[in-house]
């Protein structure tokens, strides 16, 4: 959605309108992040929302697709969990708040027996299990109102790079459930961010307000299988979900916009190669061949918008509701300090001074793909069938081995290398077991300025004849530099079982693999493609397929 600075000129032949992108003036106040300021049109003119292909159900026989909303509201959020990898995410990847007497449309409901049916508010902040699933995190938030029978839902068009906002009337047993899009200037009235709004701290409405959370449990255990019980980590985690769901605007149009004054294909390709290199070394950071070409992006972002962005703002003032509304009253009082019809000022002004603003787009650029998208690609690379370049460093370890009792004993190592072009040191303990290797961990590990923490050592596939060589994990990923390239294994020399206490020395071989540049290249190569070539927001289903076909995947394909 590129702007255009248009005037007219007059040559011998006629008129000529001569166009270039748009460039504010350095006194012009800062734009909004938004890339359309109005609500625009109230169905998507392309693209659908995240709640739709949640409920949309393939025909086994091949005929159309229907829409199926599951009731009881239990097993609607039964149907986001199957999505979601619930183990690796932090409470089950789905927050749920209980708020009674609240600021929503429906806050008059269930009165006035607010606490009977509270209304309930889930935001997903968990990552998809696959990358076949879709990425729901801090894009599906959903407010149930029992007595009123409707479902609010707020979730991310990833294809129009904007959140939708949604309404299921007729949400009861026996009933059929009928799903709406809203009208988006209503909506817009409260969620002038076009995105999901709450409230600041202490979260006083919900059930992380021990009044509140009394009262409720007096009525009931729980509400669709949400507890009554005191909970302030979850709206806490829901707040935490809208902020970073509020600069979405933001870095799409920064992704849009922001490299359209030169070269937008090569200036989107950079920005890639430092995501995903951000991303595969646990954001530990990009290379410097990456950041030389990201900082002719960050200048471009400089003469665009000399002022920088204003953000929008996506948080209410918290609210106790007791100070407005008694709990037996026939209508909830929101007091106009409180309401959120309040025009809100903008958030802050997002600037391009210097590098800590690049990384900070680059972070929250990175998160438009998901965990499993960064794992696929890490077992691509590293699975490569063709052989990578190996560089090797050798470096001088001390051993201690403390034993535990006659079958257990701790191994502490320090190991180091001093005449290398690159430095290395690193911290770890290795914990064995009859004679065995059982777990290891490299607490700390420096190479040149960067350093790595809390990695797992994981015997390699030679192990079996050489039992003190590791891969080295951390987050489900091997560990990686900042340029992309694996620290593939290293192999201790010299190393002691742990069946004698006291000190020893050794050495061990650190492999650097150069895998990344198959990575590189199919970015490279796919610079033609429409998701990078296109003005048209950030969105994984565009980027991912291409690059996992080109490396080799025998499954390419994401959702959604």
């Amino acid at each position: 959605m590129t702007r255009l600075h248009c005037s007219l000129s007059v040559p011998l032949l006629g008129l000529v309108l001569l166009c270039s992108p748009w460039v504010a003036a350095a006194d012009e106040p800062p734009p909004w992040a938004l890339l359309e300021e109005a609500p625009g049109p109230d169905l998507p003119p392309h693209g659908r929302s995240l709640f739709d292909a949640l409920v949309t159900v393939a025909d086994p026989a091949g005929g159309s697709a229907r829409t199926e909303i599951p009731f009881p509201f239990e097993r609607l959020l039964d149907r986001v969990r199957e999505q979601l990898d619930t183990e690796a995410s932090s409470m089950g990847g789905l927050v749920p708040v209980l708020i009674p007497i609240g600021r929503s449309l429906q806050r008059n409901a269930a009165a006035p027996d607010y606490f009977h049916s509270p209304r309930i508010v889930v935001a997903v902040t968990g990552e998809p299990r696959s990358i076949t699933a879709p990425l729901f995190k801090d894009r599906l938030y959903i407010g149930y109102h029992a007595q009123a029978a409707v479902l609010e839902i707020i979730s991310y068009n990833e294809a129009l790079g904007r959140f939708e906002f949604q309404v299921v009337k007729n949400y009861r047993a026996g009933a059929v459930p009928e799903l709406y899009y809203m009208k988006r200037s209503i909506c817009m009235a409260c969620h002038q961010n076009q995105a999901p709004i709450f409230s600041r701290p202490l979260w006083s409405e919900t059930n992380g307000n021990p009044d509140i959370a009394t009262r409720l449990a007096a009525a009931r255990d729980a509400f669709d299988g949400i507890t009554a019980r005191r909970d302030i980590d979850a709206p806490a985690a829901i707040d935490a979900a809208t902020d970073r769901a509020n600069l979405f605007a933001f870095y799409q149009r920064v992704w849009t916009e922001g490299c359209a004054v030169n070269g937008p294909v090569d200036c989107r390709a950079s920005l890639l190669n430092a995501v995903m290199q951000f991303r595969l070394s646990g954001r530990q950071g990009y290379a410097d061949d990456g950041a030389r070409a990201v900082k002719d992006v960050l200048a471009q972002w400089r003469q665009r918008w000399p002022q920088g962005m204003r953000l929008p703002n996506p948080d209410l003032p918290n609210r106790d509701p007791f100070l407005t509304t008694t709990a037996a009253a026939r209508e909830v009082v929101v007091d106009a300090q409180t309401d959120p019809l309040l025009t809100r000022p903008p958030l802050a002004t997002r600037t391009f001074d210097d590098e800590t603003d690049l990384l900070a787009l680059i972070d929250g650029l990175s998160g438009f793909f998901a965990e499993a998208d960064i794992r696929a690609l890490d077992t691509l690379l590293f699975s490569a069938p063709v052989q990578a370049d190996v560089q090797q460093q050798r470096l001088n370890c001390q051993y201690n081995a403390v034993r535990a009792d006659d079958t257990r004993a701790r191994l502490d190592l320090r190991c180091s290398a001093t005449d290398s072009k690159r430095a290395f040191e690193l911290e770890g303990r290795i914990y064995m077991k009859g004679g065995r290797f059982d777990r290891g961990l490299i607490d700390r590990l420096r190479v040149q300025r960067e350093v790595y923490r809390n990695i797992e050592l994981r015997p390699a596939a030679t192990a079996a004849t050489s039992p003190a060589e590791f891969e080295l994990w951390r987050d489900d990923l091997h560990l990686r530099l900042s340029d992309g390239n694996s620290l593939a294994r290293i192999a201790f020399e010299d190393f002691p079982n742990g069946a004698v206490a006291g000190a020893s020395s050794g050495a061990a071989i650190i492999d650097v693999r150069t895998d990344y540049a198959p990575l590189k290249q199919a970015l490279m190569a796919s610079i033609g493609d429409g998701g990078v070539a296109a003005d048209t927001p950030l969105y994984r289903a565009n980027i991912m397929p291409p690059l996992l076909q080109r490396l080799g995947a025998r499954k390419a394909d994401t959702c959604c």
